[in-house]
Protein backbone atom coordinates (compact mmCIF):
# COMPACT_ATOMS: atom_id res chain seq x y z
CA UNK A 1 0.00 0.00 0.00
CA UNK A 2 2.72 2.24 0.76
CA UNK A 3 4.00 1.80 -2.72
CA UNK A 4 0.70 2.70 -4.21
CA UNK A 5 0.41 5.81 -2.16
CA UNK A 6 3.92 6.77 -3.11
CA UNK A 7 3.04 6.35 -6.80
CA UNK A 8 -0.06 8.44 -6.40
CA UNK A 9 1.91 11.13 -4.63
CA UNK A 10 4.54 11.13 -7.41
CA UNK A 11 1.88 11.39 -10.10
CA UNK A 12 0.20 14.12 -8.11
CA UNK A 13 3.48 16.07 -8.03
CA UNK A 14 3.78 15.75 -11.84
CA UNK A 15 0.20 16.93 -12.25
CA UNK A 16 0.79 19.81 -9.87
CA UNK A 17 3.87 20.90 -11.85
CA UNK A 18 1.93 20.61 -15.11
CA UNK A 19 -1.02 22.63 -13.85
CA UNK A 20 0.98 25.12 -11.77
CA UNK A 21 3.87 25.93 -14.13
CA UNK A 22 3.66 24.58 -17.69
CA UNK A 23 0.04 25.37 -18.55
CA UNK A 24 0.22 28.95 -17.22
CA UNK A 25 3.43 29.53 -19.26
CA UNK A 26 1.74 28.30 -22.42
CA UNK A 27 -1.29 30.47 -21.66
CA UNK A 28 0.93 33.58 -21.07
CA UNK A 29 2.81 32.96 -24.35
CA UNK A 30 -0.44 32.68 -26.28
CA UNK A 31 -1.72 35.96 -24.78
CA UNK A 32 1.58 37.71 -25.62
CA UNK A 33 1.42 36.51 -29.24
CA UNK A 34 -2.13 37.82 -29.56
CA UNK A 35 -1.21 41.21 -27.99
CA UNK A 36 1.84 41.69 -30.20
CA UNK A 37 -0.19 40.71 -33.28
CA UNK A 38 -2.68 43.46 -32.50
CA UNK A 39 0.21 45.91 -32.03
CA UNK A 40 1.53 45.03 -35.48
CA UNK A 41 4.65 43.27 -34.24
CA UNK A 42 5.60 39.84 -35.40
CA UNK A 43 7.06 38.20 -32.33
CA UNK A 44 8.77 35.54 -34.43
CA UNK A 45 10.70 38.19 -36.41
CA UNK A 46 11.73 39.88 -33.16
CA UNK A 47 12.80 36.51 -31.77
CA UNK A 48 14.89 35.88 -34.90
CA UNK A 49 17.12 38.82 -33.87
CA UNK A 50 18.15 36.96 -30.70
CA UNK A 51 21.36 35.02 -31.50
CA UNK A 52 20.53 31.47 -30.42
CA UNK A 53 16.75 31.59 -30.62
CA UNK A 54 16.92 33.41 -33.96
CA UNK A 55 18.06 30.26 -35.78
CA UNK A 56 14.86 28.52 -34.70
CA UNK A 57 12.60 31.28 -36.06
CA UNK A 58 14.62 32.14 -39.17
CA UNK A 59 12.40 32.63 -42.18
CA UNK A 60 13.22 32.46 -45.86
CA UNK A 61 12.64 36.24 -46.15
CA UNK A 62 15.52 36.97 -43.79
CA UNK A 63 17.98 34.79 -45.71
CA UNK A 64 20.12 36.88 -48.05
CA UNK A 65 20.85 35.27 -51.39
CA UNK A 66 23.92 35.73 -53.52
CA UNK A 67 21.72 37.37 -56.15
CA UNK A 68 20.69 40.02 -53.63
CA UNK A 69 24.30 40.53 -52.65
CA UNK A 70 25.32 40.84 -56.30
CA UNK A 71 22.57 43.43 -56.87
CA UNK A 72 23.83 45.40 -53.88
CA UNK A 73 27.41 45.19 -55.17
CA UNK A 74 26.31 46.44 -58.61
CA UNK A 75 24.37 49.30 -57.05
CA UNK A 76 27.37 50.25 -54.93
CA UNK A 77 29.66 50.09 -57.98
CA UNK A 78 27.29 52.38 -59.90
CA UNK A 79 27.17 54.81 -56.99
CA UNK A 80 30.97 54.69 -56.75
CA UNK A 81 31.40 55.42 -60.46
CA UNK A 82 28.95 58.35 -60.13
CA UNK A 83 30.96 59.73 -57.23
CA UNK A 84 34.21 59.25 -59.16
CA UNK A 85 32.72 61.19 -62.08
CA UNK A 86 31.75 63.98 -59.69
CA UNK A 87 35.27 63.99 -58.24
CA UNK A 88 36.77 64.16 -61.74
CA UNK A 89 34.48 67.05 -62.63
CA UNK A 90 35.38 68.88 -59.44
CA UNK A 91 39.10 68.30 -60.07
CA UNK A 92 38.70 69.75 -63.57
CA UNK A 93 36.89 72.79 -62.17
CA UNK A 94 39.63 73.16 -59.56
CA UNK A 95 42.33 73.13 -62.26
CA UNK A 96 40.43 75.79 -64.21
CA UNK A 97 40.13 77.97 -61.12
CA UNK A 98 43.83 77.53 -60.38
CA UNK A 99 44.66 78.59 -63.96
CA UNK A 100 42.38 81.63 -63.61
CA UNK A 101 44.08 82.44 -60.31
CA UNK A 102 47.52 82.21 -61.92
CA UNK A 103 46.36 84.47 -64.76
CA UNK A 104 45.04 87.03 -62.28
CA UNK A 105 48.28 86.83 -60.27
CA UNK A 106 50.31 87.39 -63.44
CA UNK A 107 48.12 90.35 -64.40
CA UNK A 108 48.59 91.79 -60.90
CA UNK A 109 52.35 91.41 -61.20
CA UNK A 110 52.33 93.13 -64.58
CA UNK A 111 50.06 95.88 -63.22
CA UNK A 112 52.41 96.38 -60.27
CA UNK A 113 55.37 96.66 -62.63
CA UNK A 114 53.54 99.25 -64.73
CA UNK A 115 52.60 101.17 -61.57
CA UNK A 116 56.21 101.08 -60.42
CA UNK A 117 57.37 102.40 -63.78
CA UNK A 118 54.78 105.18 -63.67
CA UNK A 119 55.75 106.04 -60.10
CA UNK A 120 59.40 106.03 -61.09
CA UNK A 121 58.67 108.36 -64.01
CA UNK A 122 56.60 110.61 -61.74
CA UNK A 123 59.46 110.71 -59.24
CA UNK A 124 61.89 111.57 -62.02
CA UNK A 125 59.58 114.31 -63.28
CA UNK A 126 59.16 115.61 -59.74
CA UNK A 127 62.91 115.52 -59.27
CA UNK A 128 63.41 117.46 -62.52
CA UNK A 129 60.71 119.93 -61.52
CA UNK A 130 62.38 120.37 -58.13
CA UNK A 131 65.74 120.95 -59.84
CA UNK A 132 64.21 123.60 -62.13
CA UNK A 133 62.55 125.23 -59.13
CA UNK A 134 65.89 125.38 -57.33
CA UNK A 135 67.60 126.89 -60.38
CA UNK A 136 64.69 129.33 -60.84
CA UNK A 137 65.05 130.41 -57.21
CA UNK A 138 68.70 131.17 -57.88
CA UNK A 139 67.75 133.38 -60.83
CA UNK A 140 65.00 135.04 -58.79
CA UNK A 141 67.62 136.04 -56.21
CA UNK A 142 69.76 137.71 -58.95
CA UNK A 143 69.26 141.19 -60.16
CA UNK A 144 66.79 141.12 -63.11
CA UNK A 145 69.37 142.71 -65.46
CA UNK A 146 72.01 140.01 -64.76
CA UNK A 147 69.44 137.19 -64.95
CA UNK A 148 68.15 138.55 -68.30
CA UNK A 149 71.69 138.65 -69.77
CA UNK A 150 72.38 135.04 -68.73
CA UNK A 151 69.03 133.73 -69.99
CA UNK A 152 69.46 135.40 -73.40
CA UNK A 153 72.88 133.80 -73.81
CA UNK A 154 71.83 130.20 -72.95
CA UNK A 155 69.91 127.73 -75.13
CA UNK A 156 66.23 128.45 -75.51
CA UNK A 157 64.70 125.26 -73.92
CA UNK A 158 66.77 125.68 -70.76
CA UNK A 159 65.90 129.37 -70.49
CA UNK A 160 62.18 128.56 -70.98
CA UNK A 161 62.26 125.89 -68.23
CA UNK A 162 63.85 128.34 -65.83
CA UNK A 163 61.32 131.08 -66.69
CA UNK A 164 58.39 128.64 -66.30
CA UNK A 165 59.62 127.70 -62.82
CA UNK A 166 59.81 131.32 -61.64
CA UNK A 167 57.12 133.52 -60.10
CA UNK A 168 55.32 135.82 -62.56
CA UNK A 169 56.56 138.97 -60.83
CA UNK A 170 60.20 137.92 -61.26
CA UNK A 171 59.61 136.76 -64.88
CA UNK A 172 58.15 140.17 -65.68
CA UNK A 173 61.14 141.96 -64.16
CA UNK A 174 63.63 139.80 -66.12
CA UNK A 175 61.73 140.16 -69.44
CA UNK A 176 61.70 143.92 -68.89
CA UNK A 177 65.49 143.95 -68.76
CA UNK A 178 65.90 141.82 -71.93
CA UNK A 179 66.23 143.24 -75.42
CA UNK A 180 62.73 143.63 -76.94
CA UNK A 181 63.07 140.93 -79.60
CA UNK A 182 64.33 138.34 -77.05
CA UNK A 183 61.57 139.30 -74.59
CA UNK A 184 58.98 138.90 -77.36
CA UNK A 185 60.42 135.52 -78.41
CA UNK A 186 60.40 134.19 -74.82
CA UNK A 187 56.89 135.56 -74.18
CA UNK A 188 55.52 133.78 -77.26
CA UNK A 189 57.20 130.52 -76.26
CA UNK A 190 55.93 130.76 -72.68
CA UNK A 191 52.37 131.30 -73.94
CA UNK A 192 52.62 128.38 -76.39
CA UNK A 193 53.76 125.90 -73.74
CA UNK A 194 51.08 126.75 -71.20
Amino acid sequence: MKKETEKKQKSNIGKKILFAIVLPLIFICMIMIIIFSFLGKNIFEEASNIPIIGSIFASDASVVTTEDLQKQINQLKAALSDEQAKVSDLEFQLEQKEQELETVKQENIESDLVNQEVNSENLEEQSITDEWAMIAKTYENMKPKNAAAILVSMDEPTALNILRSMREKNVAAILEKMPAENAAKFTVKLVETQ
